[in-house]
């Protein structure tokens, strides 16, 4: 396994055996990755897909508010957006 691949899927980083981290930065590592996960589960989740006639529509999720809204387009998901912030 090549060593990015093995960094897509181990959240540390690799370990040299030269300069082994020590338990208390392993601890520090994992805290950041909780840390930065918890955040991005609070941020706008938007995604857009075609539909069989080639329009793009667009979704999304505000997890701190639980709304949502699906299919619809551009102007309209730049209004959603806008609204969900003032």
């Amino acid at each position: 396994m090549k060593l990015s691949q093995m960094e897509l899927i181990l959240p540390f980083k690799p370990i040299d055996k030269r300069n082994k981290p020590s338990f208390w930065s392993r601890i520090e590592q994992l805290w950041e990755l909780m840390f930065e996960s918890s955040i991005g589960l609070r941020e706008l989740q938007v995604s857009s897909e075609r539909d069989r006639w080639g329009n793009t529509l667009w979704s999304a999720y505000d997890p701190l508010t639980g709304r949502s809204i699906s299919q619809i387009t551009e102007e309209q998901m730049r209004i959603w957006i806008e609204q969900q912030y003032r």
